[in-house]
């Protein structure tokens, strides 16, 4: 006899590929910019940078201490010692959207 929480275990993939498969179909439906238009980055404060890609906002880099960096939808974050590493971070990102997407 199976119990409730036994009933709802998700079957066990042991390579990874059918959890992956689910993660980029998730990503390619919430991400559907790309790299294609390239990260242009805005200052709009001091100590605050914006980058777009197209007319899509994917990320944030601010400083307080030390760089932190956002995508928009909290994918992406981190912390760095310059600022150019944390843009890097989210560039690298969206390179790897890019690459999955087909």
């Amino acid at each position: 006899m199976h119990t409730h929480s036994q009933a709802r275990r998700p079957r066990r993939d042991h390579d990874g590929t059918d959890a992956l498969r689910s993660l980029l179909l998730v990503l390619a439906e919430v991400h559907p910019m790309s790299l294609r238009d390239g990260i242009l980055w805005t200052e709009t404060d001091d100590g605050r940078w914006e980058g777009s890609s197209g007319p899509d906002l994917v990320g944030v880099v601010s400083w307080s201490d030390r760089y932190s960096v956002h995508s928009t939808g909290g994918e992406v974050n981190g912390q760095h010692s310059t600022l150019d590493s944390a843009k890097a971070q989210l560039e690298g990102w969206m390179r790897w959207i890019d690459s999955t997407a087909g």
